[in-house]
């Protein structure tokens, strides 16, 4: 949809939790159970109208279909829901700068055990994005360099 239809500040947490939530069509009844089992079926059908073509979004979810949802939020929010898990990684960079976002994302995935190194190849142009100079040069890339503590 572009995102263009008006959206509030939620929490950070609360994105996670409305994730989590939606990963487990299960806990629900009736005709909200319908309707969650129909958003997760889409975003996991028709990946593209998620995000786009070339999008971390629609990468992730068309290379492993069934197993997250995921949807790219204004100023580099990232919210991602495993399937089936009631769980959800939701990850935010404070300056607003998106670029960084699939690697931390694929990176919290990784050390969770939800997508393993190999896997990790599906997704080598989000995990670790290239830096090209004004000439188109390769310069550099992005690595995600971090440790997550569980308490």
């Amino acid at each position: 949809d572009g995102c263009g239809v008006p959206v509030f500040a939620v929490p950070l947490k609360n994105g996670a939790l409305a994730f989590a939530k939606l990963s487990r069509p299960d806990l629900f009844s009736g005709k909200l159970k319908e309707a969650v089992e129909t958003v997760v079926h889409s975003m996991n059908a028709y990946p593209v109208m998620v995000a786009g073509t070339g999008r971390f979004d629609t990468d992730l979810m068309g290379s492993f279909p069934g197993r997250f949802i995921s949807k790219v939020g204004a100023e580099a929010v990232q919210i991602v829901g495993v399937l089936n898990k009631g769980i959800a990684v939701a990850v935010k960079v404070a300056d607003g700068n998106s670029r960084a976002l699939g690697a931390i994302t694929l990176e919290t995935l990784r050390q969770l055990g939800f997508i393993s190194d190999e896997e990790l190849k599906k997704l080598a142009t989000h995990y670790r994005p290239v830096i090209k100079n004004h000439k188109k040069e390769i310069v550099g890339e992005i690595r995600a360099n971090f440790t997550l503590k569980i308490y």
